[in-house]
């Protein structure tokens, strides 16, 4: 796949949204730890499907991917591009020779690291009433909410605007509640009132997503109550393109985070328009 994402310029691979492979780095809590990792970071969060007319949805994130990763892919990418411009060189085909393209724009698909990944139900820290409660044990990084999927594949990704925040080490760092639901009808989730009733015109369901930022009165587990603690700092990330995913959506405003007019991104935390 060709994966330089206007996000975080690295690769992911969609298997591993579909079959949760561990090389992300990511490790579901579900015994709450004793103390936290200096580390590593740690992401709170709680998915609300108490009013959602959807099966069971699981968030998409994205992670920033590591120097190394980067590194690895550059190498695996010019190796690739050598030995094809090598091939034609022996070939003697100067036609094609001329129009081989630059090693920036040389399409390679890369599956040495993934930097996507899945939040399972069945991974849940706690749960009440179709409300999810999960702490997950991460690199110390920055990341995006990418989408969301019900099947085995990405069924929506937010490639038209979303958030990121930063993961220190050392700490939980709390997103608040994510909130999906089908965009087809109205939803009853008020957050989501105007990225829904878009109805179906390509029979593809869209999910709408939205995240209810954590504020000192969303509940937190009574055993991470005394841990350091931080809500995350959400900024706007900018539109990238995911040619893997059924359908497209946008995150819908959040006060204070992104808004939209007239259609473009703007990330209220730096005032910029991102597309």
């Amino acid at each position: 796949m060709k994966r330089l994402l206007a996000a975080y310029a690295l690769v992911m691979a969609v298997s591993g949204v579909a079959h949760g492979e561990p090389s992300v780095g990511v490790v579901a809590i579900q015994t709450t730890p004793a103390v936290l990792k200096a580390d590593r970071g740690y992401i709170l969060m709680r998915v609300d499907e108490s009013l959602s007319k959807l099966p069971p949805v699981s968030p998409v994130f994205q992670r920033k991917p590591l120097s190394s990763e980067v590194a690895d892919y550059e190498a695996a990418k010019k190796a690739a591009y050598d030995k094809d411009l090598q091939a034609l060189t022996r070939r003697n085909d100067s036609a094609a020779i001329g129009k081989f393209p630059p090693l920036s724009a040389y399409p390679f698909s890369y599956w040495g690291h993934q930097n996507l990944f899945r939040v399972w139900r069945k991974q849940a820290l706690a749960s009440t009433n179709k409300a999810f409660t999960y702490l997950l044990e991460v690199e110390p990084t920055s990341y995006i909410v990418y989408g969301a999927a019900i099947s085995d594949h990405l069924d929506t990704c937010d490639c038209l605007g979303t958030v990121g925040f930063t993961v220190a080490p050392g700490v939980v760092t709390d997103i608040g509640t994510v909130l999906l639901d089908d965009a087809e009808p109205l939803s009853a989730i008020p957050e989501l009132a105007s990225t829904t009733n878009m109805g179906r015109p390509y029979g593809d369901v869209v999910i709408a997503s939205a995240i209810r930022p954590a504020t000192t009165d969303t509940p937190v587990p009574p055993a991470l109550a005394a841990m350091p603690r931080v809500f995350a700092k959400m900024h706007a990330a900018a539109p990238f393109v995911e040619p893997g995913a059924d359908t497209i959506s946008a995150m819908a405003p959040i006060p204070g985070v992104l808004h939209y007019e007239k259609g473009r991104l703007v990330d209220d935390v730096s005032g910029q328009v991102l597309r």
